[in-house]
């Protein structure tokens, strides 16, 4: 399914999704010149066939193998067997490529998800990529970018290429690995800028460089996420305990940047994401006061 975005989502999107489809037998493809402006990503699961890489290398494609290819990249796949199922995602975002390279993708390979144990992870995440991307809106595409960075770092992992080699990426680590788990907390510019060993000016441009953005809004977007998640899993709290817990202290303050970063407001969010629930009558969900 092919759903373009609009400029605005395009701006505020790094990574998206640009289309998706589960096919219950891939035909044979022959792109000399690529694809323009996007990328893709195909899990197989049944079947078997034949990739040829941009070095002209041929792969034989099994059940939990992804074959993928960058922007521009000539390739060529063909199927063995009567039926070669699979399940692809095209992506594309300005952030797309540095996230590309910091993974250890070249222009186009193959990742066999089966001899790392994660080939369910990774089908669950290509099946709620399709299916989520048949309903599309602002609040989808947001969603849809999440779950393709998860998908992504996943398939990083079964690459064996995760990035540690970067010694910026490497020292940043432990100051990315505290803002995720404590999210919650007020932590200071100068406490991120002690564990990395810097002074807070110089973290500033060093988090840049890698992540594209400041510490501080890295935390308030990881602080965005929990929101999100926490209000579709936990009816029983209030969007201003949501925040709460999320580290907006101030309920206005978590509504303006909570709207800011998904277009929609705490409350919008959560009967967008429950509504089955609520048309089902669902009357433990609390009403926000």
């Amino acid at each position: 399914m092919f759903t373009p975005l609009t400029d605005d989502e395009d701006r505020c999107l790094s990574i998206y999704v640009l289309g998706s489809k589960a096919v219950a037998h891939q035909k044979a493809e022959n792109y000399p010149g690529g694809f323009a402006k996007c990328c893709q990503f195909s899990l197989f699961t049944g079947g078997r066939g034949s990739f040829t890489d941009h070095n002209k290398k041929k792969w034989r494609i099994h059940p939990g193998d992804v074959f993928y290819f960058t922007e521009g990249t000539p390739v060529e796949y063909y199927p063995f067997t009567d039926r070669w199922e699979t399940m692809y995602v095209m992506c594309a975002g300005s952030g797309l490529g540095t996230l590309m390279d910091y993974l250890g993708f070249s222009q186009s390979g193959v990742i066999t998800t089966t001899n790392t144990g994660v080939f369910d992870e990774v089908r669950i995440l290509f099946e709620e990529i399709v299916e989520l991307n048949k309903l599309r809106g602002r609040l989808v595409n947001s969603e849809l970018s999440y779950l393709l960075y998860e998908l992504l770092m996943v398939l990083g992992e079964c690459n064996g290429a995760m990035p540690n080699e970067d010694p910026a990426i490497k020292r940043l680590e432990p100051l990315v690995k505290m803002i995720n788990e404590r999210y919650h907390e007020d932590i200071p510019l100068e406490e991120m800028a002690d564990l990395v060993g810097c002074t807070p000016s110089y973290l500033g441009k060093l988090f840049r460089e890698v992540y594209h953005t400041s510490p501080v809004t890295y935390l308030i977007r990881v602080r965005v996420e929990q929101a999100r998640r926490l209000l579709c899993s936990d009816l029983s709290l209030t969007t201003q305990q949501v925040g709460e817990r999320c580290g907006f202290n101030d309920k206005s303050y978590f509504g303006k940047i909570f709207k800011r970063y998904t277009g929609i407001t705490p409350a919008e969010y959560r009967a967008a994401n429950t509504y089955i629930e609520n048309n089902r009558g669902n009357k433990d969900a609390v009403t926000d006061q």
